[in-house]
């Protein structure tokens, strides 16, 4: 039975990847690093690389994100792209090894075997490679961040966590964490990071260019409700709800305001219960500190307004977490949370060809019931999760 459960999962990722890249034909490879490959050049050139306003279709990130670019990006576009794209698999293996070892060490080779295959089959790890996005980087970077906490090296750990910042923003959540549970010294070294990579940025571009990108941030957080088949967020989906059944709310001013909203309450409401709990407390223990910051990574992935479906490589490690643990409820919640994501391409094409158009519901409930799921249970997760760590 598991085998061919694993079977099918494995046609599910090969055929969400024939799906973006034949059916819906909307991206080329490589289509994400050569925004990057571009806003490099233009970076180098004293110009603004973040000019273009398209959503999808620009460099929205830390300028320092360009340096780390510019490796590969002295290269010619192809072999640029091809080495990219090695690096985002090696970037990934080593984000799923770290996330085993943090929560399932002792995991027997059987087991190792399977995680690793999941892994490499995962819907939103293909989708990465395919249009060269820097998520996989950016994942690894969190997850290095918790390590390297849990090993007592704090400063280490904020200077991961402050490149993962310049790599995706969202991870400023992430140091408010640290902040409420008194972990000064990650929380100090992390904004010394940001501060650091920010002066590089100009001295190596141009001064005004972190203007540019504070602008740029400015645009995205003013945009409103996004609707686009593409975004996975809740705004968005409610939005593309909303046009199919032609009732026209998304154009009023309440739910432009409303939905993004009701998106944000869902995430930050729960975070600020678990963060005032945790300020009456003492130091954390290696089980709950595991548990929530996965919990957080969770909420800061889903709290954007623009989610796609590659940005589901973030949940790595909170889906090890649940799909690792032995008793009570976990792998059950950790094996639907994954289906939800695994099978939302088949499942878009099957709403093509009824209804005439997609979207990703499958994805937003797996992302939400993820996220509440760890919300309602963090505690009762720290105990019967991470066994080897408590």
């Amino acid at each position: 039975m598991i085998a061919v459960a694993l079977f099918i999962f494995v046609l599910v990722g090969i055929y969400s990847e024939y799906w973006l890249a034949i059916v819906a034909n909307n991206w080329p490879p490589g289509h994400d690093f050569s925004l990057y490959y571009d806003a490099y050049h233009d970076a180098v050139n004293g110009q603004n690389p973040y000019e273009s306003p398209a959503i999808g279709q620009s460099f929205i990130y830390h300028p320092f994100a360009l340096i780390l670019v510019a490796g590969v990006a002295l290269m010619p576009s192809t072999p640029a792209l091809i080495f990219w794209s090695v690096g985002s698999a090696a970037a990934w293996a080593m984000t799923v090894g770290l996330s085993l070892r943090i929560v399932a060490p002792d995991m027997d080779s059987s087991r190792l075997a399977l995680s690793c295959i999941l892994s490499l089959s995962f819907g939103p790890f293909l989708e990465t490679i395919h249009i060269g996005q820097i998520n996989t980087f950016a994942a690894l970077a969190l997850v290095v961040t918790l390590f390297l906490v849990l090993h007592e090296r704090p400063y280490l750990a904020g200077a991961s966590l402050g490149i993962a910042v310049t790599m995706k923003t969202s991870p400023l959540l992430v140091i408010g964490y640290f902040l409420v549970i008194r972990r000064w010294r990650v929380v100090t070294s992390a904004i010394a990071t940001l501060a650091v990579t920010t002066a590089i940025s100009m001295l190596v571009f141009f001064p005004s260019i972190i203007v540019q990108f504070v602008q740029r941030l400015g645009e995205i957080g003013g945009i409103g409700v996004h609707v686009s088949v593409w975004n996975q967020s809740l705004p968005s989906i409610l939005g593309y709800l909303d046009a199919a059944i032609g009732t026209s709310l998304q154009a009023t001013p309440e739910f432009q305001t409303g939905a993004p909203l009701l998106q944000k309450s869902i995430v930050v409401v729960p975070l600020l219960a678990i963060g005032i709990q945790r300020l009456s407390r003492g130091q954390e223990s290696r089980a709950t500190l595991v548990v929530t910051f996965s919990t957080f990574v969770v909420g800061m992935a889903i709290f954007s307004p623009i989610i796609w479906y590659h940005h589901s490589v973030f949940f790595a490690l909170p889906l090890l977490l649940l799909l690792a643990s032995d008793r009570g409820i976990e792998p059950l919640v950790g094996i639907v949370a994954l289906a939800g994501i695994q099978l939302s391409r088949p499942l878009e094409h099957a709403m093509m060809i009824i209804f005439g158009n997609h979207v990703g519901i499958s994805v937003l409930v797996a992302q939400y019931l993820l996220f509440l799921y760890l919300i309602r249970n963090v505690e009762k997760v720290s105990t019967t999760a991470v066994n080897s760590a408590s």
